[in-house]
């Protein structure tokens, strides 16, 4: 019977519980599948590209009405 809060670590297969970030027998991150990722995550990468994306659309502006 398959215990629903366990996951394998796809570097060593080793059996962990589902709410690792770290493989304990390995040691090695584990990446969360596309489709497992929390809101907490989601809003980490966001983030960034949110910004970078702010920075070249002000760029773009500056250059736009400066010339």
């Amino acid at each position: 019977m398959e215990n629903s809060n366990m996951k394998f670590c796809p570097h060593c297969d080793a059996r962990i519980p589902a709410e690792c970030e770290v493989c304990p027998v390995c040691g090695k991150k584990i990446r969360p599948r596309l489709g497992e990722l929390t809101d907490a995550q989601i809003k980490r990468i966001r983030r960034p590209i949110t910004i970078v994306l702010c920075i070249v659309v002000a760029i773009v502006l500056y250059f736009k009405y400066t010339r």
